[in-house]
């Protein structure tokens, strides 16, 4: 198999490899027009939520994050009533020993 591939002449291989590399663009771009999503219009970044923004800025993750920031209460800290009542967990068994 790699024998017949190997006797090409060089000119042949490189017009056949250019072919084929036009032929997978060329697919590539029917693929891709194939889904329809061409016809429709792009939105306007006007439209685009914090939520949309954070999905396209870092995934799922990035959404879980900017999702739990709007649940805060203005102006506390994102941990702040965790870290309280681990300080007040700490001050507890301090004060045991």
């Amino acid at each position: 198999m790699i024998e017949s591939i190997t006797a090409i002449p060089g000119p042949t291989f490189l017009v056949l490899y250019a072919g084929l590399a036009v032929l997978g663009i060329v697919a590539g771009r029917i693929l891709a027009r194939a889904d329809g999503s061409t016809s429709r219009p792009m939105p306007h970044l006007s439209q685009l939520t914090p939520y949309h923004v954070a999905v396209l800025q870092g995934g799922w993750l990035s959404l879980l994050h900017t999702k739990a920031a709007a649940e805060r209460p203005a102006g506390e800290a994102l941990f702040g009533r965790y870290l309280d009542a681990l300080g007040a967990l700490v001050a507890a068994l301090g004060s045991m020993g």
